[in-house]
């Protein structure tokens, strides 16, 4: 199509998926110069043209794993449509912003944490990806709500069988190459109003990441590359 992103690979992005609870578990990405140019602005719903839907349902995921658009559980439950992949990361083409507007990389998140301290750390990430010393940066990023203790409370409702919970905490891990090899850091920081800019308390290592998350980052690398960059102090 006319409108379809001209990427190097042509992934948008990826959503590791949680059918358990119908949200992402993780969601990655890259940013680099094809696909951080700035054509369009933010996708707002035309039911003009049968765009009837701001946060569409995502049919890829088989009916009973997704969230639907009818029984939506962010609408009215005081928590926003969090995106993971942010809209302003994906502004080179209307195709590449409508699909971060998929119910499945949403998560709920509250306006004050959201639109503060949340989108202070994307909008970093977004200068980092703009120096001439980096040619790609590889984000993950997602929200801790398997261990009971990072479950800061609930919507929806289990006879809708759209019942989620809401990440007490949410994260990134970011991935630096660049001509003389690569650098990583992560952010973990508590899912709470706070129009926090000063970044640096949410910073930790990889590994650090890694034992808070349960996952494992850059796994693609080689293992002594690997090693070295998640180990280095926050």
């Amino acid at each position: 199509a006319a409108d379809a992103p001209r990427y190097r690979d042509q992934i948008n992005y990826c959503i590791g998926y949680d059918d358990n609870y119908k949200l992402p578990r993780y969601v990655c990405y890259q940013m680099y110069s094809e696909n951080s140019v700035t054509n369009v602005t933010r996708w707002y719903n035309d039911p003009s043209i049968g765009e009837y839907y701001q946060y569409p349902e995502d049919t890829d995921i088989p009916v009973d794993y997704r969230l639907s658009n009818e029984d939506d559980p962010f609408w009215n439950s005081g928590y926003d449509h969090g995106h993971m992949i942010p809209s302003a990361d994906r502004l080179s083409s209307k195709q590449a912003n409508v699909q971060t507007f998929s119910l499945s990389n949403m998560l709920p998140q509250v306006n004050g944490f959201k639109a503060k301290v949340w989108a202070n750390m994307e909008a970093q990430i977004r200068t980092w990806n703009k120096n001439s010393f980096r040619t790609t940066l590889y984000v993950v990023t997602g929200g801790s709500y398997q261990k009971p203790e990072y479950v800061k409370g609930y919507i929806g409702s289990t006879s809708k069988g759209n019942r989620i919970p809401v990440p007490g905490y949410f994260w990134k891990a970011v991935l630096c190459e660049n001509a003389s090899g690569y650098k990583a850091l992560g952010f973990w920081i508590e899912h709470k109003a706070s129009d926090d800019s000063n970044l640096k308390k949410y910073v930790v290592n990889i590994d650090q990441l890694e034992q808070l998350t349960g996952l494992d980052f850059f796994c693609n690398l080689p293992d002594d590359i690997e090693n070295a960059i998640e180990a280095v102090s926050a």
